[in-house]
């Protein structure tokens, strides 16, 4: 229906109109003479009889080539001015059914703060309400809040509900937008005690006005207890006299005063409970042979002498015979363990990781290639860096194609990714979304997104919103005043 042309360095999208196609003529003058903010400016002629129009895609991007990764914010903001047009378009004698709704030709401005549309003044074109609900139903469905990723689960009910309406929806997403953009309330500031009043002050020779006299209050008698002659006081009773402590029971044959047995025997035999004072004293008693040591006991401690034939040095006692050792066990022989058959070793089991043998890991198939013949793979843009003034870029660039598209660009200034490659900050002339990347067969097709200093593809500077083939050893370049940045398609 619509054919995209670039003329003049910009770009157009033109709609041709046969004769027998109805044409909504006031509709058509408001447009060209007055075209409101949120339709794309449009400019009409006569071709052999038939009508082309002509809408210029300026000041935004295709819908198409937008993020579908969005926070809650920029998304109520954007849908916001969406539904917006559907209402007030009214007041400017246009219909909303006339509105072109496809991704590909509706513009959004920067941040999505503002909707261009492509009005088609022909009762043809006109879409149904139904078809209306179902285009900003799949667009919901499209989006991905990252902040809120259940956010849009209440605005998919009110859009689906047979009762609702556009309408409906834009007040429930600008209820939600308010309540995003109130203001925090300050602290409320602690409140100070009144200071205390002063009084006023008097004129010269006016009276000094003295302490007020207080009135006399007669003194109030207590009144006597009239029960307090009947009932008579009741007398503190005297403290009760604490409980004796039964004194802790002792042995009384302890001390020696009633154990008249076990003190004889502790005169004959000695006390075996009392510690010994001295270890070389003799036993106390009478016979003293519970303590003390005997003259054996004291020489069997002493180190023995020996001479050349077994007998003491200073001791005149005969040699005692050599001294035997002693007969010590013998261990028992345990039974020599039986061999066990030897088993393999096992390799070492990881619980998180297997590993495979490298026949497994490697593929031994193999590829013929006839000469002249390349084996191209779409999927990965290659770059390698040509020019960097001062840029401090990587040298190496892979892009990833595996969704089918890809865009480039720079992150902000808090270091968050704007695109799905992105340069570092430092490289302000890049913009944060510069230019777009998208599979097109066996090669590839560049699409700048109004970027603030343009692409360019081999010297040439490419029209925003409008694709450029991209084939190998193209260059791509990327030029503000003395800064540039250059890369070459491997």
């Amino acid at each position: 229906m619509l054919t995209d042309v670039v003329i003049a360095n910009k770009s157009y999208t033109k709609l041709n109109l046969s004769e027998d196609c109805p044409v909504d003529n006031i509709a058509l003058k408001v447009v060209r003479q007055d075209c409101p903010d949120f339709l794309l400016p449009m400019k009409t002629m006569e071709i052999d009889g038939e009508m082309e129009i002509r809408y210029e895609l300026q000041e935004g991007i295709r819908l198409s080539y937008m993020s579908r990764q969005m926070s809650k914010k920029d998304f109520v903001t954007m849908i916001v001015n969406m539904l917006m047009p559907f209402k007030i378009c009214n007041d400017w004698f246009l219909d909303y059914h006339n509105f072109l709704m496809e991704e590909n030709y509706i513009l959004v401005g920067k941040n999505g703060q503002s909707i261009k549309y492509v009005y088609i003044p022909s009762p043809e074109y006109a879409n149904t309400d139904d078809k209306i609900k179902d285009f900003f139903t799949t667009m919901i469905l499209k989006t991905d809040i990252s902040d809120d990723p259940g956010y849009l689960v209440n605005a998919l009910r009110i859009i689906k509900n047979q009762d609702s309406n556009l309408i409906t929806l834009l007040e429930y997403f600008q209820k939600q937008s308010s309540v995003s953009e109130e203001p925090k309330k300050a602290p409320a500031a602690p409140q100070t005690p009144p200071a205390p009043s002063r009084p006023a002050p008097q004129s010269v020779g006016a009276p000094v006005p003295g302490p007020q006299a207080q009135p006399h209050v007669p003194p109030v008698s207590p009144v006597p207890n009239p029960f307090k002659a009947i009932m008579p006081e009741k007398k503190p009773e005297p403290p009760k006299p604490a409980a004796p402590v039964p004194a802790p029971e002792h042995n009384t044959a302890a001390f020696g005063k009633n154990d008249e047995q076990g003190r004889l025997m502790n005169n004959l035999f000695g006390d075996s409970d009392e510690p010994e004072k001295d270890k070389g004293a003799k036993g106390q008693g009478l016979f003293g042979w519970r303590k003390g040591k005997t003259k054996e006991e004291k020489e069997e401690k002493k180190p023995e002498k020996k001479g050349l034939f077994g007998d003491k040095g200073k001791s005149g006692n005969k040699a005692r015979g050599p001294v035997q050792p002693p007969v010590r066990p013998m261990p028992q022989q345990q039974p020599a363990p039986q061999a066990q058959p030897q088993q393999p070793p096992q390799a070492p089991q990881y619980p998180y990781q297997q590993y495979q043998p490298i026949s497994q890991q490697m593929d031994d198939s193999t590829t013929i290639v006839e000469y002249g013949e390349e084996v191209s793979d779409n999927s990965v843009l290659k770059l390698r860096l040509e020019d960097c003034s001062g840029c401090g870029c990587p040298e190496f660039v892979e892009i990833d194609l595996s969704k089918g598209f890809a865009t480039v660009g720079r992150m902000d200034k808090n270091g968050m990714p704007q695109a799905d490659f992105n340069f570092d900050a430092a490289v302000s002339f890049v913009s944060r979304r510069h230019f777009r990347v998208e599979t097109s067969g066996d090669h590839w097709q560049l699409i700048d997104l109004e970027s603030g200093n343009g692409t360019y593809v081999n010297q040439n500077k490419l029209v925003p919103n409008m694709p450029c083939p991209l084939n190998h050893n193209d260059v791509i370049m990327i030029n503000c005043n003395r800064r540039r940045l250059v890369y070459r398609v491997c």
